[in-house]
C-alpha cells in the first residue's frame, strides 16, 4: 500500500454509503425531534415519528407473522448480559422469525421476547451478528456486535442507529407485502 496516497478500504466505502443512504432517508428536522424526545424519555425513539421506518400497523403484521411461524430461541448468555438482561442464570427466550436475503448471505432476525418486554432485531452476515434490543414501543435499549472471531461487544446508540433503521426498514417492507 502506498502510504503517501492511501486508498479507503472497500468495507469503509460500503459503510459510508450505507450511512449516507440511511441518514438521507430521514430529514434532519425529524432526527432533531426524535433526539429531543429521546433525551426526554431516556431512550432513542424510532416509532414516534411519522417517518419512522416501522409503523404500528407494520409491527402488528410482523407480530401476527411471529405468532404463526416463530421458533423458540434462547439468547446467548453473554449477548443477553451485554443487552442488559439482568437475572443471572435465567435464560432469555424469544419467539424468533427470520428472513434470508436472495444471495443467502444474510439472515435478518425479528424476535419477540417471551416475557413480552420488547423485541430483538438482528442481522447475521458473514462478518458476524449485530443485534438490537428494543422496547415494546421500539425504543432502542442496547446493541451488541458478535463478530465472526467470537468477540462480543456492546455498541453505543450512535454506532448502531443507521444499521438499526436499515433493519427496521427491511422489516417494514416485509410487513407491507403481507395481507
Amino acid at each position: 500500500m502506498d502510504t503517501r496516497h492511501p486508498r479507503p478500504t472497500p468495507l469503509l466505502a460500503i459503510m459510508a454509503s450505507l450511512l449516507v443512504a440511511a441518514l438521507g432517508a430521514w430529514p434532519v428536522a425529524a432526527q432533531a425531534q426524535s433526539a429531543s424526545r429521546a433525551s426526554a424519555s431516556g431512550g432513542v425513539r424510532l416509532v414516534a415519528d411519522s417517518q419512522a421506518p416501522l409503523t404500528a400497523a407494520q409491527l402488528a403484521k410482523i407480530e401476527k407473522f411471529i405468532d404463526a411461524h416463530h421458533r423458540e430461541a434462547t439468547i446467548d448468555p453473554e449477548v443477553a448480559k451485554l443487552l442488559g438482561f439482568g437475572e443471572r442464570g435465567k435464560p432469555v427466550v424469544a419467539q424468533q422469525v427470520s428472513l434470508v436475503d436472495k444471495r443467502k448471505k444474510e439472515r435478518h432476525l425479528f424476535d419477540r421476547l417471551e416475557d413480552k418486554s420488547g423485541f430483538i432485531v438482528g442481522n447475521r452476515s458473514p462478518g458476524g451478528l449485530a443485534v438490537y434490543r428494543l422496547g415494546n414501543d421500539l425504543t432502542w435499549i442496547a446493541s451488541v456486535m458478535w463478530r465472526k472471531d467470537g468477540n462480543k461487544v456492546a455498541l453505543r446508540s450512535t454506532d448502531s442507529q443507521a444499521a438499526l433503521r436499515q433493519e427496521l426498514a427491511l422489516w417494514a417492507g416485509f410487513a407491507d407485502r403481507q395481507n
